[in-house]
């Protein structure tokens, strides 16, 4: 019997399988996978990069909130109950905290109605009135610093002769805009019924 690969004579073909395991033996530098195995695999290593991505992700942004400022209002929501005409515009007065570590900037306000107006009050000083923006008659170029730990009041105005006709349930929102990452946009709901 002959070896294939160096031509060398063997007497026996227990002989020749020694020979080739000994000096012709070759080990596959690439593991051999079945198409299904192949795909697997192309499945977790995808599955595996879009985790890292969303763990990366998750890690920067904490990192930005870890220093900024943190809004917190307090209700964040109010009922008047019920609003009368007659005796005109109906108001409520809200807590702006700033439990972050940096200062809180609001920067502008809206509202979902004219018959809805808000302002900040700051060391007792209230500033302008903001209503519906599309109305264009909010303020320019306003905004309001709350430091690290200090508060302010959110003074909402709801007027029902804005809609004279109306009667029944209202409900409204008003929209602050804010440098806390986290509520960018912090929405208040009021709500009330609207009688004569």
């Amino acid at each position: 019997m002959k070896c294939e690969k160096c031509d060398k004579e063997f007497s026996s073909k227990e002989a020749l399988i020694m020979h080739n395991k000994a000096k012709h033996a070759t080990v596959s530098a690439e593991p051999k996978f079945s198409k299904k195995q192949k795909k697997n695999i192309k499945v977790v290593a995808i599955i595996t990069i879009l985790i890292l991505a969303v763990t990366g992700f998750s890690y920067v942004r904490s990192l930005s909130f870890r220093d900024a400022p943190v809004l917190e209002v307090v209700p964040s929501a109010y009922n008047f109950g019920t609003v009368s005409q007659a005796e005109g515009t109906a108001t409520t007065t809200m807590t702006l905290k700033n439990n972050g570590v940096s200062n809180l900037i609001i920067n502008n306000i809206d509202t979902s109605c004219g018959c809805t107006s808000a302002s900040v009050i700051y060391n007792d000083k209230e500033g302008p009135k903001f209503g519906m923006s599309m109305h264009g008659t909010n303020p320019k170029n306003w905004q309001q610093v709350i430091a690290p730990g200090e508060t302010a009041e959110l003074k909402i105005y709801y007027n029902p002769n804005v809609h004279k006709e109306m009667r029944g349930a209202f409900s409204r929102t008003v929209m602050l805009y804010t440098n806390d990452p986290r509520h960018k946009i912090q929405q208040i709901k009021i709500s009330g019924v609207q009688g004569d």
